[in-house]
C-alpha cells in the first residue's frame, strides 16, 4: 500500500494537483456524524482514501487501488447528494515498472 500510494502521490504532482493528503490506514476507525445518523468509517466517508487539489483550486476526493477499479457506483450515489470530485488511481506493477491509470467522476 504504502508503495502504491507513493506512486499514486508522485503521479498526482506530475498531473500538477497539490497539497496531497492520504488518510493513514490504521486499526481505529473515524465517526462521521451526518443530521440524522452517525457511522464509523476506516477511510474518508467509507469511500475516499485521501484529498487533494487540482491546479485551479477544486477540491478533490481520492481513491487508490491496485489491480481493480472502485466500483463505480458508490462514487456515483455519494457524488448525486455532494458537490465533489473525485478522481480513481489504478496503481499496478507491471513487470518491473510501475504504471497508474486513472478514471475521474465530475
Amino acid at each position: 500500500m504504502r508503495i502504491s500510494n507513493g506512486h499514486a502521490t508522485k503521479y498526482l504532482l506530475q498531473q500538477e494537483y497539490n497539497h496531497i493528503w492520504l488518510k493513514a490506514h490504521t486499526k481505529f476507525k473515524d465517526t462521521v456524524v451526518c443530521k440524522n445518523h452517525k457511522y464509523r468509517a476506516l477511510d474518508l466517508f467509507n469511500l475516499f482514501d485521501g484529498l487533494c487539489f487540482d491546479s485551479k483550486g477544486f477540491l478533490w476526493a481520492i481513491q487508490v487501488k491496485t489491480n481493480a477499479w472502485a466500483k463505480a457506483s458508490d462514487i456515483i450515489d455519494f457524488q448525486k447528494d455532494h458537490r465533489i470530485k473525485s478522481i480513481v488511481l489504478n496503481v499496478k506493477k507491471q513487470g518491473s515498472r510501475w504504471n497508474v491509470f486513472e478514471r475521474k467522476y465530475i
